[in-house]
């Protein structure tokens, strides 16, 4: 009587170790989010690394969601990959989808949602010059991308991209990293009050605790990896964009 229960249990570890690697492979995508509070140049950033393009933007209203590729280290336009055939193995290892997620909260909440599966990496973009202004909610914002469940359980990479460099009153990545670990620790206090007298089963992840208990946080005590990068995506038709490190970044994340 050993032996067959030994091997069903051995069957049924088997199969619950596979089903775990092939729904992991499945859910770890080609799916880039671009998030971040309106006006921190997202759409911009959006339209730059799909097409090259610099167009006029607004408060979006819906996700935007376009192909790019990867291709011998440069980025191109997925729309000039005319040299590839639909569903081609070389295609398939070229081609990142990048989705634009809107700045308000209500929204993001629900389109975050929708495309959370399927996602290897998160750009969090930051106006650097108005960043004093919005530390907080850039917090929070960072804050519930550490703490989803999904995201921590698959260990998806995450970047504050630090925009408009160019501006002489931005803030350095070094600046905004600091504060933001400063504000995501008092955070940590306020939603850990919040939990207190809630039935745990019942609480979702922007309540979750991340970091270590008793010490300051800091963005190395998380599972996920966190970057700093800065960027510029100017606006003006006669400026070049400075977008190399989030290029970098992305290729990395591949």
């Amino acid at each position: 009587m050993i032996i067959p229960i030994l091997a069903t249990l051995t069957v049924i570890i088997v199969t619950a170790i596979l089903l775990k690697v092939v729904f992991a492979r499945r859910l770890k995508g080609r799916r880039i989010l671009l998030v971040g509070l309106s006006d921190a140049g997202k759409t911009l950033m959006f339209s730059q690394l799909h097409s090259g393009m610099k167009i006029m933007t607004q408060t979006s209203m819906k996700e935007n969601k376009g192909l790019m590729s990867i291709e011998d280290g440069k980025m191109s336009d997925y729309s000039q990959l005319g040299a590839h055939q639909p569903g081609s193995p070389r295609e398939k290892q070229a081609v990142v989808e990048l989705v634009d997620v809107p700045g308000h909260e209500r929204l993001r909440s629900q389109i975050l949602e929708k495309n959370k599966q399927g996602v290897r990496g998160i750009i969090v973009v930051v106006d650097s010059v108005n960043f004093p202004t919005e530390s907080r909610d850039v917090a929070e914002l960072v804050y519930d991308m550490l703490a989803d469940s999904t995201f921590c359980c698959y260990r998806v990479p995450l970047v504050v991209a630090c925009n408009k460099q160019d501006m002489v009153t931005a803030k350095s990545a070094n600046v905004i990293g600091s504060q933001l670990e400063k504000e995501i620790n008092a955070l940590r206090v306020t939603r850990s009050a919040a939990l207190e007298g809630i039935d745990n089963t019942n609480v979702g992840s922007k309540n979750t605790f991340i970091g270590k208990e008793g010490k300051d946080f800091e963005f190395s005590q998380v599972s996920n990896s966190v970057s700093l990068i800065e960027c510029s995506c100017k606006r003006n038709t006669g400026d070049e964009a400075d977008l190399e490190a989030v290029k970098d970044w992305i290729k990395g994340v591949f």
